[in-house]
């Protein structure tokens, strides 16, 4: 309903802007309120799509507003001009000086991949495809690496920055940022663990090729599955740092991050009961404690989000 009222109120398109004279404070604000109202509908639309049959009725091509400014411009009503979804200035008034895109402008770019990523992953190109030669997970893996290096410095994530964004109030909207990017490039490595699992050569899920190209094919899995180690690892070790920042900060988390969590846990599960060929036992056991640190956060999550208590016990069933 949102969204159709969106779209009736013409908010993804650029409003009619005064040719006479410069915008006013008042103006610009109500004109950034119409983007931000239509980007936050573009938002959750985007993150809602993961799932066979939930295709986004937002698409980015229906869109062709300016991205939200940094905050500071909107919260004082500095009429600046920011880039598009796909990095086009095309606003009509070249006057105005090119403001700076925030955590808000790069987490709905991530989501619009996340529509992309959820869109492939629910489709049959997952077994009819290389995934090492040009394909659909290639060119999802480049967008991914293309949002990451976009982002300036004080964005890219790590520990520090997580703690630095804290201290300055917008730990979570970091949190969820790069919890979008996490949940997309898992989901992209994670779509082969059934194709290609332990002891599943004769599967009826593996691809033709890969009795074509078997060593090619076990060379691309050991590489995909570091990946998806690597990138579940760093949330649950987010997720070990955020439980320092306290109780107010842990419920103020919007259900995509606890979603995050879920899948990280879910690819650790995995990492401990088929351990790769160069772990070690202590590999396994930490991977062990990530899934019972996961799994008492998602526990404690329940309060707020009953869907998590489904996730806790998902999680056991696998530990157990």
């Amino acid at each position: 309903m949102a969204i159709r009222m969106v779209q009736i109120m013409d908010l993804c398109q650029e409003p009619s802007y005064p040719k006479d004279r410069p915008l006013s404070r008042e103006e610009f604000i109500e004109m950034e309120e119409r983007r931000r109202t239509a980007w936050t509908c573009f938002l959750m639309d985007s993150l809602l799509s993961g799932g066979k049959g939930r295709k986004r009725s937002l698409d980015a091509s229906d869109i062709s507003i300016q991205l939200p400014c940094e905050k500071d411009h909107f919260v004082f009503g500095e009429a600046v001009r920011c880039e598009n979804l796909n990095g086009d200035l095309q606003m009509p008034l070249p006057s105005l000086p090119v403001g700076e895109l925030g955590i808000i402008a790069y987490s709905l770019r991530a989501a619009n991949i996340w529509g992309l990523v959820a869109r492939w992953a629910c489709s049959n190109t997952v077994n009819s495809e290389f995934p090492w030669a040009p394909s659909e997970f290639q060119r999802l893996v480049y967008a991914l690496n293309s949002w990451k290096n976009s982002l300036p410095q004080r964005l890219q994530y790590d520990i520090f920055s997580l703690r630095a964004h804290n201290a300055i109030d917008q730990g979570q909207a970091f949190c969820y940022m790069h919890s979008i990017h996490f949940m997309s490039s898992m989901f992209l490595h994670r779509a082969y663990l059934p194709v290609l699992g332990p002891q599943n050569d004769q599967s009826e899920e593996v691809p033709r090729s890969y009795q074509d190209h078997p060593d090619t094919w076990k060379h691309w899995q050991k590489l995909s599955r570091t990946e998806l180690v690597r990138e579940a690892t760093a949330v649950c070790e987010m997720l070990e740092e955020m439980r320092t920042f306290g109780v107010f900060f842990l419920r103020g988390l919007v259900p995509w991050i606890g979603f995050t969590i879920y899948t990280a846990v879910g690819v650790m599960l995995y990492s401990y009961n088929f351990p790769g060929e160069d772990d070690g036992p202590s590999d396994s056991q930490k991977s062990l404690n990530l899934v019972i640190q996961g799994c008492i956060f998602l526990k404690e999550m329940k309060g707020q989000w009953p869907m998590a208590q489904h996730w806790v016990r998902i999680n056991s069933y696998s530990v157990e």
